[in-house]
């Protein structure tokens, strides 16, 4: 990582060689600071280049990188929620790492560029554990500063570290609680809002009341380049009943406007339960607004969060289906889909298996806390209709004909994965794709399909004889799959756990069950070698299939789950609940009904998939038999 001069920081790839500005190599960054938002060994020796950056003038992305720094800061705060992947050391030394740049960030309150100097401001205001030296610098500040944005930061850091522990501020605290008075008292109406998020903050009494009725005359950006709603959201944090009035609220007012009001009550939505009852019948009368990126996001909103209730909202949205801006009538078929509307069906299979839909042949993932209302990809839509496949697979059939590119090929083959059996008919179109750059999917699909794909027993055997490693593997699945002769699988599972290709081999493995008991020492060796969550699930699975013993399944899988407890997820979580309950063992049901109880949404990625994906998570809080469909998947 290279720091300063006009290139500033690159991103963790430096031989990449994309500068920090690209929004690629930010994210990467984040990542390597902040990976699911934990602090990493990585995170303090990267504070000092960070900073060095963000003193820099004329460099690009110095707001995004003091962004990066509070979102440290914040990290650093709130370490003690953290469990066994982020060690004290970690949050320590960062805290030691902001201390010494201490000097240049308060330096950065003169910044000529007010976005910096109102991230600086942010930055500060998370710096708890300097709080007696910060404070009186900030509130300095506030009398020469004219740009009513940075204003704004500044009070809302002195009014975070206010309660900071620690004797700094024993003597500056009650001139700076006088302080922030005057600013909540004042003609500023953004400033009369932070003051009565502040006093919320402090646990005041009818502070909630107070903030609502602030929010009339709030702008829609009260800070450079964050919205009202996102603002709000961050101020408002876990609290869950002002989060939902707040978001009524905004859509009664200006700082509401267009989709801000919307994406608070997503926010709301997706991180509770039980905020869709008071919110998505307001959201819900957007679903005729004159403004079609309105109406999408509306439409959006109850696709996703409306499908439990059917009855109440599948007429509207199937009036949208003639809407005539396309997004708006893609997204209703997509909510019917959901709800189990077979009205659904003449748009999907004219438009959506027809390639012009918004819904994409590549999925896209989001962290957790993020709702930008994005389309589903075409298998995140298609792969849970396997009760309609009959209807769809002649569409299916012919884009499978017409499909020129990898991830149209594969997004294809991993349809007819989810729909097993019912995909049967599809066979023959996925034969000649076998020769394809997707070859390893498209073996996945004809393993799903079973017997009825026998078809292509000699296309999979010569793949087996002399495919290339994955796709050996891959095809040796789907010939035991398919023809029910252990033999070439056993061969080429047994080459494949003496090599680098082992852990793909974990789902050969328990394919294959008891008759590949005589490598069941190897599966256990890997058991001790693998750090993932995905490989430790597909341990699980492989060791009880082979052996019919539960104990390391058990531990392995409680390894993965055992986070539910303080309602936390990972991207193999959802994985290891459909184990879990394939497995059926006692010891596993614990973490799993922690899923069914609770308010707060299980999920690891955001957008609609923190809906969709906790939705799912519930269905297995009970130790029953996973559904065909999803074990076919793993």
């Amino acid at each position: 990582m290279s720091v300063g001069g006009r290139e500033g920081v690159r991103g963790p790839s430096a031989r990449a060689g994309r500068p920090l500005h690209d929004p690629a190599s930010l994210a990467e960054l984040h990542y390597r600071v902040l990976p699911a938002g934990e602090l990493t060994a990585a995170s303090a020796d990267l504070i000092k280049p960070l900073v060095e950056h963000a003193a820099t003038p004329g460099v690009a992305a110095r707001t995004e990188v003091l962004n990066l720094l509070a979102a440290i800061a914040l990290a650093v705060r709130s370490a003690g929620t953290y469990l066994e992947n982020n060690p004290k050391e970690y949050p320590e030394s960062c805290r030691e790492a902001l201390r010494v740049a201490l000097p240049a960030l308060l330096g950065l309150l003169g910044d000529d560029d007010p976005a910096v100097r109102a991230a600086a401001a942010a930055v500060l205001g998370e710096l708890s554990w300097c709080a007696g030296d910060v404070v009186p610098v900030v509130r300095a500040r506030f009398a020469g500063e004219r740009a009513h944005a940075v204003r704004l930061a500044l009070v809302l850091a002195v009014g975070h570290l206010l309660d900071a522990p620690g004797d700094g501020l024993d003597h500056e605290r009650p001139r700076a609680r006088r302080w922030l008075q005057r600013r909540r008292t004042g003609d500023d109406p953004t400033l009369r809002l932070a003051g009565a998020l502040l006093a919320r903050r402090a646990g005041r009494a009818r502070a909630l009341p107070t903030v609502v009725e602030a929010l009339a005359d709030a702008g829609p950006v009260p800070l450079p380049g964050t919205r009202l709603c996102d603002w709000l959201a961050s101020e408002l944090g876990a609290d869950r009943e002002a989060r939902i009035a707040v978001a009524a609220r905004l859509f009664q007012v200006r700082g509401g406007a267009g989709q801000d009001a919307l994406r608070a009550a997503a926010a709301a939505i997706c991180t509770w339960r039980s905020a869709a009852g008071p919110l998505l019948p307001i959201v819900a009368e957007r679903l005729t607004d004159p403004d079609p990126g309105v109406r999408s996001a509306a439409c959006h909103l109850v696709a996703v969060a409306g499908a439990t209730e059917p009855e109440r909202y599948a007429d509207r949205l199937d009036a949208l289906l003639t809407d005539p801006t396309t997004r708006v009538a893609d997204l209703a078929a997509w909510g019917l889909a959901r709800m189990g509307d077979e009205r659904c069906l003449p748009r999907l299979r004219n438009r959506v298996l027809m390639g012009t839909s918004v819904f994409d042949v590549v999925q896209a993932y989001y962290p957790r806390h993020v709702y930008l209302f994005t389309a589903p990809g075409l298998y995140d839509v298609l792969a849970p209709l396997r009760g309609w496949a009959g209807r769809l697979l002649p569409r299916v059939d012919s884009a499978l004909a017409d499909a020129d590119s990898f991830h149209q090929q594969r997004a294809l083959a991993a349809v007819l994965r989810a729909w097993g059996r019912d995909a049967a008919p599809a066979v023959p179109g996925l034969l000649p794709l076998l020769e394809s750059e997707a070859a390893e999917h498209v073996c996945a699909a004809l393993g799903a399909i079973g017997p009825a794909a026998a078809g292509a027993r000699h296309r999979l055997f010569r793949l087996v004889e002399r495919g290339n490693s994955r796709v050996r593997v891959a095809a040796a699945r789907a010939h035991w799959r398919v023809t029910d002769d252990p033999e070439p699988a056993l061969r080429v599972l047994s080459e494949a756990l003496d090599g680098e290709l082992a852990v793909v081999a974990l789902p050969l493995a328990a394919d294959l069950g008891p008759l590949a008991a005589a490598h069941a020492g190897r599966i256990r060796a890997i058991a001790r070698a693998v750090n993932g969550a995905g490989s430790r699930v597909d341990v699980a699975r492989a060791d009880w299939r082979l052996t019919g013993e539960t104990d390391l399944a058990a531990e392995l899988l409680l390894t993965v789950l055992a986070p539910l407890a303080a309602g936390r997820v990972g991207p193999a979580t959802l994985r290891a609940a459909i184990v879990a309950a394939e497995i059926a063992e006692p010891r596993l049901a614990g973490p799993l009904s922690i899923a069914a109880g609770g308010d707060e949404r299980l999920a690891f990625y955001g957008d609609w998939r923190a809906v969709a994906d906790d939705e799912e998570l519930r269905g297995y809080s009970t130790l029953s038999t996973a559904p065909i469909a999803a074990l076919s998947s793993l």
